[in-house]
């Protein structure tokens, strides 16, 4: 078999075990399970039916959905809502018999009118539906993993596509991209721009950062990432330029739309101007107590949406074999991109540090997310690439597999159908077994087919392992780094 024909079969391996691993994150997924999944679907229910964006302070969420969030009985029930209480509405008998239609009849103010319109403009010309939202996120999902496997096999040979391969498998990743929000098209269009600064396609490159920051505004830490690229092609300055300029128009544009509807330049409610004087000082040790578990768990793992996260033996058993696996230096792009993440979500904690005290609160109500980091994931394949030229190739794909594995078979599927539950402790994670039988309210597709998606993903990623070693070079890559001469070009896989 030619070079060519194993690559079509990797490419192909490639394409099953994502879409197969996404399918199983969506199947089995209950009614607004997703993080604010429910008011991003409002958003857009509205957007389709009014034909403009909401302000921040409107009613624009409709009569059936304000029943979802207000718990009313008979109403559609929504599992992030829900929260704590979801085993006691599975055992009750509850189920899901279809979503509230769209009318209206605007009941409740959204606080998800803070973000930029783009996704929701879109989404509404496509479709309003829970399912059909989420299944444009799959179809983002993969543009992400298309890109990521395009950067990773022009750096790093055919061992490229299995690391864009297992970004599928990371859970946290699966939480940010398998829902209804504006999430997975903001990361689609950062890996699409970061896959045109990877290729020096000087017109694809604006749009698409252009386009990402439009639509979420954490494109701009991820944006750090691209002198680097720059520097090793020795990027002209014409080239830079308009790049810059593309930027700035869409952050003036996200500007502009944001302060017409929220008040606020950024949008985000933590940065409204306070309506009374600083009332109260912030209790340091409390917020760190909750802020930094919580920011470790939601990097690693984030299961139900409620907060069932790992515990600490969890996260030792899970998370530290993958640091020893993957130790080697961080690439200068993607330590540039952490750095930046980290900065801009310690300006937005001092937002929500400014608007507890003015409330009078000793505890700020947020910040510490971290799902958002796995924006990142197509700068994570310059760090799991290499590892899998390695001996530790097998152990590493092994174990990311188990992770998923445990994670998801393990833990959130058991929460989603309800037998789990916080009066029990579980040794991985924080939730343990009710005794329940459990019963299913997903949305599907595939719902009943959960065995037979994982028995598929991890076939193709098997034969993906096997071939993409068997093809690729065992030459240094050509990774954009501060202390790595410039090159002419990137270093291309063999024919």
């Amino acid at each position: 078999m030619t070079a060519r024909a194993y690559r079509a079969w990797l490419v192909a391996l490639l394409f099953v075990s994502a879409a197969a691993r996404l399918v199983l994150q969506m199947a089995p997924m209950p009614p607004y399970a997703g993080l604010d999944e429910i008011y991003h679907v409002a958003r857009v229910r509205f957007v389709a039916q009014e034909h403009r964006q909401p302000s921040k302070r409107e009613p624009s969420i409709s009569r059936g959905l304000a029943r979802s969030i207000r718990q009313e009985a008979g109403a559609p029930p929504a599992f992030a809502i829900i929260a704590e209480r979801w085993p006691d509405v599975v055992a009750s008998g509850a189920r899901f018999h279809g979503e509230a239609p769209v009318d209206g009849d605007y009941q409740l103010a959204n606080y998800e009118a803070q973000q930029p319109s783009l996704y929701y403009a879109l989404a509404a010309h496509v479709t309003t539906s829970l399912r059909g939202l989420r299944l444009l996120s799959l179809v983002f999902a993969l543009v992400v993993i298309a890109c990521s496997a395009f950067i990773g096999w022009r750096l790093f040979g055919e061992v490229g596509l299995l690391a864009a391969a297992l970004l599928a498998h990371l859970p946290t990743w699966q939480t940010l991209v398998s829902r209804a929000s504006n999430d997975a098209l903001a990361c689609a269009l950062i890996a699409l721009a970061l896959a045109f600064t990877a290729s020096r396609r000087t017109a694809g490159e604006a749009i698409a950062w252009a386009l990402a920051i439009a639509t979420k505004l954490y494109a701009l830490p991820v944006l750090i990432a691209v002198p680097f690229f720059w520097r090793q092609q020795r990027a002209t300055r014409a080239r830079m330029a308009i790049v810059a300029i593309a930027c700035a128009l869409a952050l003036s544009f996200v500007i502009v739309d944001a302060t017409h509807r929220t008040g606020n330049a950024l949008g985000i409610e933590a940065f409204d101007p306070p309506h009374a004087a600083a009332q109260s000082h912030i209790d340091w040790r409390a917020t760190a107590r909750i802020f930094l578990p919580t920011f470790v768990q939601t990097l690693f793992w984030t299961s139900g949406q409620h907060w069932n996260a790992l515990t600490p033996l969890g996260l030792a058993v899970l998370v530290l074999p993958l640091l020893v696996l993957l130790a080697r230096r961080i690439p200068a792009p993607l330590l540039a991109a952490l750095i930046a993440f980290a900065l801009a979500q310690l300006v937005d904690f001092a937002g929500f540090v400014r608007a507890a005290r003015a409330a009078g609160l000793s505890v700020p109500a947020g910040g510490p997310g971290a799902w958002y980091w796995y924006a990142l994931a197509p700068l994570l394949v310059l760090l799991i690439a290499p590892a899998l030229r390695t001996k530790r190739a097998i152990v590493l794909v092994a174990w990311l597999l188990a992770f998923d594995i445990a994670t998801h078979e393990g833990a959130l599927l058991r929460d989603w159908r309800g037998v789990t539950t916080p009066a029990h402790r579980g040794p991985l994670v924080r939730w343990g077994s009710n005794g329940n039988a459990g019963a299913s309210l997903a949305v599907g597709p595939f719902a009943d087919q959960t065995l037979w998606l994982r028995a598929i993903d991890v076939a193709a990623l098997i034969a993906l392992l096997a071939l993409s070693r068997r093809l690729s070079p065992t030459a240094a890559p050509n990774v954009p780094d501060r202390d790595r001469a410039p090159a002419a070009e990137p270093v291309s896989p063999a024919a």
